[in-house]
């Protein structure tokens, strides 16, 4: 049996800077905010998916929206089913990986099918690519639900609220649902305290995304009676979205170009970034330069890779 302890936690001043006294509530605002979660506001809502009746084994037909009435309070829980299909990073990884493979099975004459010679190069069907994409994308990994809860309005907030440690918090009771939403609406108020702290601390490193580091850098700040360490790391950003809709993007009404270039291309459309596909028709098909559309492929992904930095998250040492 666990003995009940109640905690009293407060809520705390707005930010006002980097000092030793916002130090000290960046700490507590961090401990506690951690506290309400595992105590009171994940069990709470771990108990209310689970008063819908569903989860990844027993998925609705469709979204469907299931209330629970607690008292005075309503909570909404609107569930809808889901299907993890690949990225755009697996899907390009797989189209670049088979067309370096029919490339090399060509180099070794091994006559690779869905390959054609054209004086003397190596060319594919982008009808053929287009409809490998498209497969790819709609290829379903797994299936599941995602539950989203509407909470009641949450209260103004007070200036402290009681934590019944030791309690079952995750029981679906009037009084529950209370400390629940009491829970949630102080630690929106530490969330928005931490933000300020960390938004105004990271500043101080001189870096960000529009301005990255060649490096890893470190920082240490000593502040009141807490030093903070900030590792400011470079890392390749890649978005294969745009990467795969310079392919297969349909396109626009006033702007032709776009549109993917293996979309263009089978629509017999001409402009100069295509040339380099030699572009050929056959039997009602559109034939593209193999080494082409590798070459192109690279470049989008050099066009499409940006240098950003990692910050998070802030090792925090309290020296007291």
């Amino acid at each position: 049996m666990v003995k009940m302890v109640p905690v009293t936690v407060e809520a705390l001043p707005e930010y006002t800077g980097l000092d030793g006294e916002n130090a000290d509530n960046y700490y507590k605002a961090c401990q506690r905010n951690a506290l309400l979660s595992s105590e009171i506001i994940t069990p709470f809502r771990t108990a209310l998916k689970e008063h819908t009746g569903y989860d990844d084994e027993n998925r609705p037909d469709g979204e469907v929206e299931v209330p629970c009435d607690i008292g005075d309070f309503r909570f909404r829980m609107k569930v809808t089913p889901t299907a993890k299909r690949p990225g755009y990073k697996d899907v390009f990884e797989d189209v670049y990986f088979y067309l370096s493979t029919r490339l090399d099975e060509y180099k070794a004459s091994e006559r690779p099918v869905g390959v054609w010679t054209i004086e003397d190069e190596p060319y594919v069907s982008a009808e053929d690519i287009l409809a490998m994409m498209n497969k790819m994308k709609r290829r379903i990994k797994s299936k599941g639900v995602k539950i989203e809860i509407t909470d009641p309005e949450l209260p103004a907030g007070n200036g402290s609220m009681v934590l019944p440690l030791g309690a079952d918090t995750s029981e679906l009771t009037e009084g529950n649902a209370g400390r629940y939403l009491e829970a949630r609406s102080m630690a929106e108020r530490y969330a928005g305290f931490i933000s300020g702290f960390e938004e105004e601390l990271l500043g101080f490193t001189g870096y960000g995304n529009d301005h990255p580091p060649e490096q890893a850098e470190h920082m240490f700040r000593h502040i009141g009676r807490h030093i903070f360490h900030v590792a400011s790391v470079p890392y390749e950003s890649t978005c294969y979205g745009k990467i795969i809709a310079g392919l297969n993007a349909k396109p626009g009404k006033k702007k032709v170009e776009t549109g993917g270039d293996l979309v263009l291309v089978t629509k017999g459309i001409e402009i100069p970034r295509l040339k380099m596909y030699k572009a050929r028709q056959r039997e009602g098909e559109h034939l593209i330069r193999l080494k082409g559309l590798l070459k192109r492929m690279d470049k989008l992904m050099e066009d499409k890779t940006d240098t950003k930095v990692r910050q998070k998250p802030i090792l925090h040492y309290p020296i007291v």
